[in-house]
């Protein structure tokens, strides 16, 4: 087996739509508390190191302190000159700070991502078999662009489970090898693995509506441990508190989203 993973965090103390997001309390712990608890889970032997970088000193020091147990963790603080620059040009700052050939990126926003999943991409980067992975969701509606269909013909009306299934990023982790990112300054491209999530693996949090799901999702998981056997249990309860939320609030989480 070759040499281990590198797992970066990404996390700004700023966000547009949901204040100091990554320190929202989920119960009872920040947000960013959840998908770091998984990293310490992941086995050494797939990922032995986390590089966690920020522009806040709150987000730091809670970093370090949860992540202390870890073999090696390294917090990386932005210079000005990052800010407002995308998340390819944060990741490439960050792996210019460590060495390694192996990396998965994942998201404080993205709390319900669970250990083997992020191993099975660890070892496909360690293995070979891919230069780039990315979680994706998959979908089967009629998608229109504009007047134009994309994945239907209007007149024949397909039954929707008929309909070719398409997917997008659900920013639930990316992995790389610093050659890939390197070579194109980029997480991912067409060529990349394409990993389907399902729910809810795939919840990420960009505004109040998902920072309600995950909360609701949370608090029926005690002990937060993901565990195939309550995955339906959850759907349900989860659907039947949504449907609630929704008649009591009216939130718009039709924005484009924002990473971190």
């Amino acid at each position: 087996m070759s040499e281990p993973v590198t797992a970066i965090l990404p996390m700004k103390g700023y966000s547009d739509r949901l204040e100091k997001k990554n320190l929202k309390m989920v119960c009872g712990y920040p947000l960013c508390w959840f998908i770091m608890q998984t990293l310490i889970q992941c086995k050494a032997s797939y990922i032995n190191r986390v590089l966690v970088t920020t522009d806040d000193e709150e987000l730091a020091e809670f970093s370090e302190a949860v992540l202390c147990g870890f073999k090696d963790t390294r917090i990386v603080m932005r210079p000005d000159s990052l800010a407002g620059k995308s998340m390819n040009d944060v990741i490439m700052h960050a792996i210019r700070e460590v060495d390694g050939s192996f990396f998965l990126q994942v998201h404080a926003t993205s709390p319900f991502v669970s250990k083997s999943t992020l191993e099975g991409a660890a070892k496909q980067l360690m293995d070979g078999r891919c230069r780039s992975i990315v979680g994706v969701s998959a979908f089967q509606k009629r998608v229109w662009d504009g007047d134009k269909p994309l994945n239907h013909d209007p007149l024949a009306l397909e039954d929707t489970q008929d309909l070719k299934t398409l997917t997008f990023e659900n920013s639930a982790f990316y992995g790389f090898t610093r050659e890939f990112m390197e070579d194109l300054a980029v997480r991912c491209d067409r060529t990349s693995q394409k990993v389907p999530l399902e729910w809810p693996e795939d919840l990420d949090v960009d505004n109040y509506v998902d920072y309600d799901q995950v909360r609701m999702v949370a608090e029926t998981w005690p002990g937060w441990t993901f565990d195939e056997k309550h995955a339906e249990r959850l759907v349900v309860t989860f659907r039947r508190l949504l449907a609630s939320s929704r008649g009591q609030r009216h939130g718009d989480g039709s924005q484009e989203a924002v990473e971190e």
